[in-house]
């Protein structure tokens, strides 16, 4: 019998748990799994909460379905049942501008819109408009290899549009600042339009065009985003997860890797360490220090959630939209806020709203030092000026995250690779997880089954083989 232990219970971690049992009973292989998790819960920053009749989502509240993985997580899951779709009278988000919401074409969120005459539409400045609206006639860049987001949109939009636009929306989306973030990471298919088609704008056309009649472009689940959490974890089952328990150290023996926690030692074929770099860091120091050196390397940016309910009749403003982002310019303590009752179905009792507003982003670090009842005072006196919020919330809570998201600076598809490589001189060790290829949960999910067939072929070569369906999206 040989025996796998996966440190870490987020998504990654029970997806790579999750494809091994499935393996081990599709095939009958004689393999013993265990998942290792030091806090008391699965499920890592995918955090559900039931209070009251209210479905608060306190880390990622959707899936990115236009991507593959985003598709086959719920086939695979069996949760399509489950799949709701924002409400079309429910998609546009608003920009914060002097102190006053104004709606942005849903297409803006995607960094680009379809036509350049969504750019005379959008409330920006006359400056960001006209330079916007010639993207679709300047000529691509020349070369490869990787940039900033910053550069990209300065090259392709300018940079008043840069300023207004998709600063606020990488620190609402990645909390990091567009300066450093990597095109070639995060945005891959828009530097790939780029080179196709000569113009994003144009590209964008093109897509849409073929995505007519879909629905959104996001999909979440009913009961939260939990639900996927809670069904990887029965699949696995309890008795294969091992919860409140913290891995101290991690050696090698001269044939198995050795797993110790809380005075316990796991022997193990194979380890899938499917945590932070932070986290993975201090357990291969004594094992691969070139590797806990390069992962060392990774910054990250706090996230912070502020969770508020509140009587429809206490809000003043319409909510017709999903929410809204606030430009660094506007000097707000938040950098925006969802309406999550209004994006999908059943998340708050008839006659109230539930909102979740965030803060946290490269640079603001010091929202961490203040109290709970500090940031959500903070959040909701914003929140009273821009919705017109009046009494009390029904419901308040907060959520930080430290070190809740791996920056992809420019150049971290080559730091994956050379960490991967590293990774490679210890034979059965694998890294999966947010800090490497993705950080959504579709992302994970897959990186979690890509570390699972690894370890098959590790252990029992060609057994992945007459799996494709389990590992492929």
């Amino acid at each position: 019998m040989k025996r796998v232990v996966v440190v870490g219970a987020g998504v990654t971690g029970l997806s790579a748990a999750w494809g091994l049992v499935r393996a081990v009973r599709a095939l009958g292989l004689p393999l013993e799994v265990r998942v290792v998790e030091r806090e008391r819960r699965v499920g890592g920053k995918v955090l559900t909460e039931r209070v009251d009749g209210f479905v608060v989502d306190a880390g990622p509240d959707s899936l990115f379905y236009v991507r593959p993985w985003a598709r086959a997580l719920p086939q695979r899951l069996g949760l399509e049942a489950d799949l709701v779709d924002q409400d079309p009278h429910h998609r546009t988000v608003f920009l914060l501008k002097g102190g006053r919401l104004q709606p942005l074409p849903a297409s803006f969120l995607a960094l680009a819109p379809s036509r350049p005459a969504e750019f005379l539409k959008a409330p920006l400045s006359w400056r960001a408009r006209l330079r916007g609206a010639v993207e679709a006639f300047l000529p691509p860049r020349k070369g490869g290899g990787d940039e900033s987001i910053a550069s990209f949109v300065r090259r392709r939009f300018g940079r008043a549009f840069l300023e207004e636009l998709a600063e606020p929306l990488m620190a609402g989306i990645h909390g990091g600042v567009a300066e450093e973030l990597s095109m070639a990471a995060l945005y891959p298919q828009m530097l790939e339009m780029e080179r196709k088609k000569g113009s994003v704008v144009r590209a964008m056309a093109a897509y849409l065009g073929s995505r007519s009649g879909r629905g959104s472009a996001f999909r979440s689940f009913r009961g939260g985003m939990g639900r996927v959490v809670e069904a990887l974890a029965e699949e696995v089952g309890p008795e294969r997860i091992l919860l409140g328990r913290e891995v101290r150290s991690l050696g090698r023996a001269p044939s198995v890797w050795e797993v110790e926690f809380a005075g316990e030692v796991l022997e193990a074929d194979a380890v899938v360490l499917a945590l932070p770099a932070f986290l993975a860091r201090p357990l291969l120091g004594g094992v691969r220090p070139s590797l806990a050196s390069l992962l060392g390397e990774q910054a990250y940016a706090p996230a912070v959630s502020l969770v508020y309910a509140f009587r429809r009749s206490d809000v003043s403003f319409s909510l017709e939209g999903s929410g809204y982002l606030a430009p660094r310019a506007e000097r707000t303590f938040l950098g925006g806020c969802s309406w999550l009752s209004q994006k999908w179905p059943g998340r708050a009792p008839e006659g109230t709203v539930l909102l979740r507003a965030y803060a946290g982003r490269v640079g603001q670090e010091e929202v961490l030092s203040f109290p709970p009842e500090e940031l959500l005072r903070r959040g909701l006196e914003e929140l009273r000026v821009v919705l017109g919020l009046r009494g009390e919330p029904l419901l308040s809570r907060a959520y930080l995250w430290p070190r809740a998201m791996p920056q992809y600076r420019v150049g971290h598809l080559e730091w994956v690779e050379a960490a991967e490589r590293e990774a490679g001189y210890l034979p059965g060790l694998y890294l999966a997880g947010a800090s490497y290829r993705g950080v959504g949960v579709p992302e994970c999910f897959g990186q979690g089954l890509a570390a699972a067939r690894s370890v098959l072929e590790c252990l029992f070569p060609g057994s992945a083989e007459g799996l494709e369906g389990l590992f492929e999206p």
